[in-house]
Formats: structure tokens, C-alpha cells, sequence
């Protein structure tokens, strides 16, 4: 699974340019959703699931439910009217022993491409459900994250090419047509999250957009803000700074970025920096979640509306 490259214990001193005024600093701590990268780890209902597409807050369960056949009646399609289907047991028993199932949207699923019948007559072949199972293709896109294995052997949503049998993925991470009463085949759910969730710094899915506290600014004194686990399976570190305002934050890290090194604003001054230090110092005009990538770490910045005040410092521990 995706995580850092590098191991962090992220120190940030954060010295907002401006003048100084008293006042009570506030900024948001959870992220949105589309801020998570493919595969990422978030948490969902006591279960991990990795990020298959943040645009459209689509996951799959890290783990595996019970081994089950995907039809015990032999039919090859997805349909979870039928009771003896995978789609039924997903989409009722499972569905609702879960918490926070507002959470989740109720999806189009293709079940195969579109069929143009002799009489030019188009067949579209759907389902609407709240769950359903991995492709084919979503696997391949995701199975360097688990070293292009699998545990398990579990079932995918994708029947093979003459639509007889479906498609297991076996533990040695490749795709083969089965039988769908075959027993011993494992079950990955995969869901699309409802848009306007966000993430905890600890990736819990919520729909609070929360707060990091609240830190006393006043005569020029600093406040401390303290996120714990910030840094976990490749979430970034969030930094709070104020629209329009320059800043420089000084991350200490196992490793330097490259001096000068760009992006969206934000450069890498290293030169008066010492060894596993760096510092970023810009101007971010934009109100609202920025996420920039500098030498392959993706920093997440909440800018917020610019203040009276200062002066402001988060330890990320």
C-alpha cells in the first residue's frame, strides 16, 4: 500500500508576514475528500479502504469479506434483486450492518458494455446499488500498491470475454474465469463516497469539516496548534496560512528538497537552512484547500481569509 516514501517527524514553524494584532486564530482540520490521492488508506466503518479515484470518492476495501459464491444459481451477472447473488448479500446484509451508511451513494454500475442489437436498437446494461465489486481494470490499476499480489483470491465485477463466467483475481494477482457458484472466492466491496466528505489528518471519513483548535495570539506571543498522526499513509501534512499573506514554513524532515525548487506559489529556499531542514516561502491568493507537489510530497494547504493578526505555530508530532 502507498505510503510516504520517507519517514517524517514533521516540526513546522509557520511566521505569517503581517502585522500584529491580538486575536483568536481558528483554521479547519479535515481535508476534503478529492484532496486524497490514489491509494491512499482512509477509514470507513471499522474497515480500511484504498483510494481507487478521489474525483469521484471511489474505494475499495483494503481487506476481505467472508468467501462466498458470487451466484449460488450460476448466473454470471451482478444483481442484487436476485438472493442467491453477491449483489443481494452486498447490498443487504452487508449494507446495512454498517455505520454511517448516509455516507455512501447510491450508484449506475455498468455491467457490461453497451450492446446495438441488428435493428440498431442500443442495450444498456446497468445496476444501480450502493455496493458492488472491483473490475478487472480497477485491480490492474491498484495491485502495485498490495506488490501486484493478492492474499486472497476475491471476486471482481468483470464476467470474462463470452460472459459465461466471472473473473476471480488470484493470489498471484492475475484474473481467471470461473463458475460463478465456485466456493472459496473472497469478497472486496468497493463504493463511491456521497461528494462534500472529508478526511481526518487520521483518514477517517466524515462529513465535518472540524476545527484544529483554537490558539491565543496576542502582544505578539505564539500560539501552538498539535495534530497528532498527521503523517500516515501518505496524507499530507495540512498548513494553515492566510490568503494573500507571504509565509515561510520550516519543515524539519529525513531529507532535503532541491533549492528553488516550484509549484502553485510556494518555492524551496534551502540556502540558510541546515541538514534535514527546508523551507518554503510564497503567496497563495486563493481561499480554500491547495494542494501542491514539490519532489514527489504532496503538501495540503488550507488557506485561509487573511486576519488582523500573525503569528501563528503548529507542531505536527
Amino acid at each position: 500500500m502507498k505510503q510516504l516514501a520517507r519517514s517524517w517527524k514533521v516540526v513546522l514553524a509557520a511566521i505569517l508576514l503581517a502585522a500584529i494584532f491580538p486575536r483568536q486564530a481558528d483554521a479547519a482540520m479535515n481535508r476534503a475528500f478529492n484532496t486524497a490521492l490514489v491509494g491512499d488508506i482512509v477509514n470507513f466503518a471499522g474497515k480500511q479502504w484504498i483510494v481507487l479515484d478521489p474525483a469521484t470518492s471511489y474505494v475499495m476495501e483494503v481487506g476481505f469479506e467472508d468467501a462466498r459464491p458470487f451466484d449460488s444459481a450460476a448466473a454470471s451477472y451482478f444483481d442484487p434483486t436476485k438472493s442467491s447473488n453477491i449483489g443481494n448479500w452486498l447490498n443487504t446484509t452487508f449494507y446495512n450492518g454498517l455505520p454511517n451508511k448516509e455516507y455512501i451513494q447510491n450508484t449506475v454500475w455498468t455491467l457490461r458494455p453497451e450492446m446495438v442489437d441488428s435493428e440498431g436498437v442500443v442495450h444498456q446494461f446497468t445496476v444501480t446499488a450502493n455496493f458492488a465489486l472491483p473490475t478487472a481494470d480497477d485491480w490492474a490499476n491498484i495491485k502495485h500498491y498490495f506488490g501486484w499480489m493478492s492474499q486472497k483470491a476475491f471476486w471482481t465485477f468483470s464476467p470474462d470475454t463470452n460472459f459465461e463466467f466471472n473473473k476471480l483475481i488470484g493470489t498471484n494477482g492475475g484474473g481467471y474465469p470461473v463458475a460463478a457458484n465456485s466456493t472459496g472466492v473472497y469478497v472486496r466491496p468497493v463504493l463511491h463516497f456521497k461528494q462534500g466528505l472529508y478526511l481526518t489528518p487520521g483518514g477517517d471519513v466524515t462529513d465535518s469539516a472540524g476545527t484544529v483548535g483554537s490558539a491565543e495570539i496576542a502582544n505578539g506571543s505564539i500560539g501552538s496548534q498539535h495534530l497528532s498522526d498527521i503523517v500516515k499513509m501518505n496524507q499530507s501534512p495540512v498548513f494553515t496560512v492566510v490568503q494573500g499573506q507571504s509565509f515561510n514554513l520550516v519543515v524539519a524532515g529525513s531529507e532535503d528538497l532541491a533549492d528553488g525548487l516550484s509549484s502553485g506559489g510556494v518555492t524551496v529556499r534551502n540556502g540558510d537552512i541546515g541538514d534535514g531542514y527546508i523551507q518554503l516561502s510564497g503567496v497563495l491568493p486563493t481561499n480554500g484547500i491547495q494542494v501542491l507537489k514539490l519532489g514527489g510530497y504532496s503538501f495540503v494547504f488550507q488557506v485561509i481569509p487573511a486576519p488582523n493578526t500573525s503569528t501563528v505555530t503548529a507542531t505536527f508530532n
